[in-house]
């Protein structure tokens, strides 16, 4: 008899309230063994789901139990509570913003895995009674998992010695069935002991505690490469003697996290360490003591019970989130909504927003009002000092790539998708020929002007700087933006004369290419014709709505003089690429047929 959707029925109705425990531990962290308010909470909330309670399991203070039901199997869901050291963090925000500066925090998140447990608990023992059903729901608080191993001394106080099964969860970023993969772990204190003296005037009768920690630390490196590669070991410095540098320190103290697999690959690696430790006093002439802090073995599996609870996975599903009920995601497109008279509605996309954007909408939700801080920046030539924008988000969507099909080629105006791809790479092919060509164009030119030796008129540099600022001019205008007033802010801001001696640079420039392209021209005696001027010239005008003789006009005799000249320089630099190509072509002819006749 398979009574399972009854079950999730106890579960739907209790949620809410468990959901609202597992916030309010989230606001109260409390670090190993001083859990005090979050394990008042849980025993409140057993109490009020009806479990029988008892407090202080093990004399420890913030320990709790709940028990419901008689007879049967003891059914025990385990609990935990405890928040860490420094990871205080605003709920519902995705980057770190601490409420306290180095406050505790719920970084493990077991404000949800004693909520959660808890939630399990009450829906077995309701389902139980309600059919009637003998068996012992047990809910274990175990304060201190973050380093106190409070359940180790629970278990040797026989609070587990009739349990049948015992059921955990962790919360994570996936949804499985975990293998019951937990390191064997042991956490002890070492403590050295030295004598005290003055650094400067007499440091040969000091024996320093804090040398002994350093070489400890030392030796332990040392000992990793040597040891199981799935074993760990972490420290943390406690006590360093004291803040005075001129003082040998007489005393220092240093905490160990030795895991291994198994409970006999720690132990053997606690002896290891330990004696690195002695080692370390022997170095140094200082007294050493080890004290242990904590011990928990590893984990041991139950694999029918794992293969079960993956099957009820499996039938459930994954859990279903839709836009509406999660939180904004890096990749999201997010529609907001600007607050106030000039307010406009607008999509952002978080994968390619600036950043004081992406970081303002993370992690928030539709409906959500949020300030957006603008940093100070400029736009155009104005300067816009730092200000706070308000946007509501209206609509938060994944962003999903369409599929690439027929539909999506008509989209784009192609008959389809083979002839979309057919026409794409065709249109790639010529834009790479037309890079090429025009990197080769380029580096031949450099190579001309590198190989230039003549002296350039100060008159040439001079017209052709003021033919730029005639340039640089049109376009500011067109902005409506005066030269003076542009020359006046790039003063303000400090950057005319560097503005200044980069135009100048370009110029002379310029004016290198111009000269060695004419000189190319001349040394390979290049011509244009006058029909070859009069069919550019026509099409120039075409292209500009012109008749030729309105373009001609327009350009006057000096621009049709300049624009002859550089028709001149291009059919040179043409020709020259050409005459280079055929050469290459002819080298690497020659080249096959060598190997050819070496073949023979």
């Amino acid at each position: 008899m398979d009574n399972r959707n009854d079950l999730w029925r106890h579960v739907d109705a209790n949620k809410e309230r468990l959901i609202a425990l597992s916030d309010r531990v989230w606001g109260m962290p409390e670090v190993c063994y001083t859990e005090t308010r979050s394990s008042a909470e849980h025993a409140a909330e057993l109490e009020h789901q009806g479990f029988r309670v008892t407090k202080g399991i093990a004399d420890i203070p913030t320990s709790v139990i709940g028990e419901a039901g008689e007879g049967g199997p003891v059914i025990a869901f385990m609990g935990e509570y405890d928040a860490l050291p420094g990871l205080s963090q605003e709920a519902g925000v995705a980057s770190h913003k601490p409420v306290e500066v180095g406050g505790h925090g719920h970084g493990c998140g077991h404000n949800l895995l004693g909520s959660a447990a808890l939630l399990a608990a009450v829906a077995m023992k309701n389902w139980l009674a309600e059919n009637k059903l003998p068996g012992r729901v047990r809910y274990y608080g175990c304060p201190a998992e973050e380093g106190g191993a409070a359940k180790a001394f629970m278990v040797r106080a026989g609070a587990f010695d009739d349990a049948d099964v015992a059921i955990s969860w962790h919360p994570s970023s996936f949804w499985e069935v975990t293998p019951p993969l937990s390191l064997a772990n042991t956490r002890a204190d070492f403590i050295f002991t030295g004598r005290a003296a003055h650094a400067a005037a007499s440091p040969e009768l000091g024996r320093s505690a804090l040398d002994a920690v350093e070489l400890m630390s030392v030796g332990v490196n040392y000992m990793r490469e040597h040891m199981p590669s799935d074993a760990r070991v972490h420290y943390a410095y406690l006590d360093t003697g004291g803040i005075a540098p001129n003082v040998v320190q007489a005393h220092a103290r240093v905490r160990y996290s030795i895991r291994a697999r198994d409970l006999r690959g720690m132990l053997e690696l606690v002896q290891r360490v330990k004696k690195i430790a002695e080692g370390a006093a022997l170095m140094t002439e200082t007294k050493m003591e080890m004290r242990i802090v904590s011990a928990v073995s590893d984990l041991l599996g139950n694999t029918p019970l794992e293969q079960a609870m993956h099957g009820v996975m499996e039938e459930l599903g994954p859990p279903h989130f839709d836009d509406a009920d999660r939180a904004i995601e890096a990749s999201d497109q997010v529609t907001i909504e600007e607050q106030g008279e000039d307010g406009g509605t607008y999509p952002v996309y978080l994968d390619v927003a600036e950043a004081h954007v992406r970081d303002a909408l993370l992690g928030k939700n539709k409906g959500d009002t949020v300030e957006i801080t603008v940093p100070a920046h400029q736009h155009g030539d104005h300067e816009h000092a730092e200000h706070t924008v308000t946007v509501k988000i209206v609509d938060v969507k994944t962003k999903k790539l369409q599929a690439l099909d027929d539909e999506f080629a008509k989209s784009l105006n192609f008959d389809s998708l083979e002839r979309l791809r057919t026409d794409l790479k065709a249109e790639l092919e010529r834009r790479a020929t037309q890079e090429g060509e025009a990197a080769r164009r380029e580096e031949f030119i450099d190579h001309l002007v590198a190989g230039m030796t003549a002296d350039i008129p100060q008159a040439l540099l001079d017209r052709r700087r003021e033919s730029m600022q005639a340039e640089i001019q049109d376009d500011l205008g067109r902005q409506g933006v005066k030269r003076g007033e542009y020359e006046a802010f790039m003063k303000e801001q400090g950057k005319l004369d560097e503005f200044m001696a980069d135009l100048g640079k370009n110029a002379e420039t310029r004016v290198k290419r111009d000269l060695a392209l004419e000189k190319l021209a001349e040394d390979l005696n290049v011509q244009v014709s006058d029909a070859e001027f009069n069919q550019t010239m026509t099409a120039l005008a075409q292209a500009n709505g012109l008749s030729p003789a309105d373009l001609s006009k327009q350009l006057g005799p000096n621009g049709i003089n300049s624009y002859y000249i550089s028709l001149t320089r291009e059919k040179a630099l043409q020709q020259a690429i050409a005459q280079l190509s055929k050469g290459s072509e002819a080298t690497a002819s020659d080249a096959s047929g060598d190997e050819a006749s070496s073949a023979e």
